[in-house]
């Protein structure tokens, strides 16, 4: 199990698997192949590999990534006016290290170099090593994990920096995507961050009580890294992952007090690696989960968590086709009678209170607005969209988002709309009017 969460995050930080057997990960990367390798050896140079072995006139080299024995594989190859990046562990006696050094080959492979440590502007997005998250505050405060968190009060506003992770002696890369907030209310939030692959512990939940000002950790009990989080006034859940022995499991954590006082509740065995927690109020909530052929992908609780029932997906009523390793839930959302679901680049629909699914083939991303009780959409052509709570169109933009393939993903509240990317363009859609916020060259 262990190893299908370590394959799902690779999946999550989208980057294409060649070969389940081999373990390959690809991208591709703009300009010339020769050029991206020199690029790529001397970004890898500065931030201390090991090269084990090189030949550069065939764009081949393994290297060791800091810390780590394990030997990696990178290849580039020309492709027309691109160059594809192949990563492959050569560890074939330990899985967990293998994935481990080629998903940390792959974050630093593809990062911006120029732009790691250089302080964001007023006005301007903040750099970041790796892909972003972003997230919203009960006002509409825009938050985001950029190598670090920022937030504005506004698309058009000044990023203010706030969690410094050096200054917590972690890597920027572990705050980017993956990262989760929860917000008890503009004062009062939480940051947690994920299994950390560097080989030391760190504290992966943080609590501010004055609007990311200052941070605190929250003691834990030893969890590996913070899966999922979310907030309903002072009703805090986060999903934790920890390890027993080699096993893998998973922590739910409750707070009543706004995360004053913390409690670990019990989950049904089955119930692991869970990937989003969507609050209907405080006691009703779905979860999701990486799922496999052997456990539920998909829970709802309508007691507070103190119990909690695997509902179908659209896959498991073959509405769907979804490889086995393939992403499950990757979207929640609830607008007026309806459930609403993204389950590998498909939207599915059905109503709360029986579970039988159908697909909505005009939309290709969805997220909850829950102060106008609207559903906030990408169509297929990636227009965004508003809908109100029978479904039905309020307004849709006529500008697209592009490229689409770089979407990472969607945000609503009080009838706007927001789209970030894997560069960090954020995208905000009012009342079909469309505008962006480049980040920085």
């Amino acid at each position: 199990m262990r190893d299908i969460w370590l394959f799902a995050l690779i999946m999550a930080a989208g980057l294409a698997p060649v070969s389940a057997r081999a373990q390959e990960l690809q991208y591709k990367t703009h300009g010339d192949a020769d050029t991206a390798f020199a690029q790529l050896r001397s970004r890898l140079e500065h931030l201390k590999y090991h090269e084990d072995a090189v030949d550069a006139p065939n764009r081949w080299m393994v290297v060791e990534p800091p810390g780590y024995k394990t030997k990696v594989e990178i290849r580039i190859d020309a492709v027309r006016d691109s160059a594809t990046v192949t990563i492959k562990s050569l560890d074939v006696n330990d899985m967990v290290s293998a994935l481990r050094a080629e998903g940390i080959v792959a974050s630093d492979a593809s990062a911006d170099p120029e732009t790691v440590g250089r302080p964001s502007t007023p006005g301007e997005l903040p750099p970041s090593r790796w892909r972003p998250e972003m997230f919203l505050s009960p006002l509409g405060r825009l938050w985001i994990a950029r190598s670090g968190l920022f937030t504005t009060d506004s698309l058009g506003g000044s990023w203010r920096p706030s969690f410094d992770p050096q200054r917590a002696g972690i890597d920027g890369q572990s705050v980017s995507i993956g990262t989760t907030m929860a917000f008890v209310d503009e004062d009062t939030l939480f940051t947690g961050l994920r299994d950390a692959f560097d080989g030391k512990t760190h504290p992966r939940l943080y609590r501010s009580t004055d609007a990311g000002k200052s941070w605190s950790t929250v003691p834990t009990g030893g969890i590996g890294g913070v899966d999922a989080m979310e907030a309903v006034g002072g009703s805090v859940w986060a999903f934790a992952t920890y390890f027993d022995h080699e096993v893998r499991r998973t922590a739910f954590l409750r707070s009543a007090d706004g995360g004053v006082t913390w409690t670990r509740a019990s989950l049904p065995p089955d119930l692991r690696d869970v990937t989003h927690v969507y609050r209907v109020t405080s006691t009703v909530a779905y979860l999701s989960t990486s799922g496999d052929s052997a456990h539920a992908a998909f829970w709802w609780t309508g007691d507070t968590g103190a119990t909690w029932q695997s509902i179908p997906t659209p896959r498991d009523q073959k509405v769907n086709d979804v490889p086995e390793l393939g992403t499950r839930i990757e979207r929640i959302a609830t607008v007026g009678k309806w459930l609403v679901v993204r389950e590998y680049g498909a939207v599915f629909v059905t109503r709360s209170d029986s579970i039988r699914w159908r697909r909505l083939p005009d939309l290709g991303d969805i997220a909850a607005d829950r102060e106008r009780d609207q559903l906030f959409a990408l169509t297929k052509s990636h227009q965004p969209e508003m809908l109100d709570a029978h479904l039905k169109v309020i307004w849709q933009c006529r500008d697209k988002i592009a490229p689409p393939d770089d979407i990472e993903g969607v945000l609503a509240r009080d009838g706007v709309g927001y789209v970030w990317m894997s560069g960090g363009t954020i995208y905000e859609a009012r009342d079909g009017t469309l505008r962006d916020r480049q980040p920085r060259p």
